[in-house]
């Protein structure tokens, strides 16, 4: 096996099972094939070894590595297998949320013989109740040093998003609670829920900006007299 990345993103590490047929020189189970000039792996009818690849991407782009498999002593004989993956340097991210690896159909998934890497932020609720609300929460992360941020989540139907609207401070996470709510049997599978972020500034030092959401609100009062003649106090109203 010999792995080729331009960027050093991909590697390569065998297993257990892998290092049982891993072999450094000639051995008598060769029969009379010549000598191998390089370790090789040798498996025999019905036998199996295991690698693991790993992306560690060196580069906010889609990067790209080969595993060439030579298969025998020819260089006629050899097997390519491709790796795509693209690396992303994100200033508003996700914590909570599990990875959805379900393929798409063909015609979305394919690009020039190469299925794509799918990641998706993905949320599974389950089997919920007809009429019972069911709750689910994941954080959402600023992870910028000195910008803040804005979202906005553009939910519909029976999903409720809790906070919708907020600000997002550097260097800070908010939870979010999403309810979903059903009255009749239904299913959805992959529902679209997008998220709106923009940059926003304000005049104040960052210090005395206070952190808003669509939960918060800011709660004034007045004071009016009391109608008995007799209380000594006004009486507080909130506005």
């Amino acid at each position: 096996l010999r792995l080729e990345h331009e960027y050093g993103a991909f590697f390569l590490k065998g297993r257990a099972s892998t290092l049982e047929v891993f072999h450094t020189e000639d051995e008598d189970s060769v029969g009379n094939e010549s000598k191998p000039t390089k370790p090789f792996f040798l498996l025999h009818r019905g036998e199996s070894t295991e690698f693991d690849v790993i992306f560690k991407p060196t580069l906010a782009q889609r990067l790209e590595g080969k595993i060439r498999l030579l298969v025998g002593d020819t260089c006629s004989n050899k097997i390519l297998v491709e790796l795509v993956g693209e690396g992303h340097r994100d200033r508003f991210a996700f914590r909570g949320l599990k990875e959805d690896t379900e393929e798409r159909d063909a015609k979305s998934s394919l690009n020039k013989d190469i299925i794509d890497a799918i990641r998706v932020n993905h949320m599974d609720f389950g089997h919920c109740p007809v009429g019972k609300r069911c709750r689910r929460t994941f954080a959402i992360v600023n992870r910028t040093r000195h910008r803040f941020l804005r979202f906005e989540w553009e939910a519909d139907g029976p999903f409720h998003i809790s906070p919708k609207v907020g600000h997002l401070r550097p260097r800070r996470a908010k939870e979010i609670k999403v309810s979903f709510k059903s009255n009749v049997p239904v299913t959805y599978r992959r529902h679209l829920v997008k998220c709106k972020v923009t940059k926003i500034e304000f005049q104040l030092p960052p210090r005395k900006v206070p952190d808003w959401d669509d939960r918060k609100c800011i709660v004034s009062w007045k004071t009016t007299p009391r109608k008995d003649p007799g209380e000594k106090f006004y009486k507080m109203e909130k506005v």
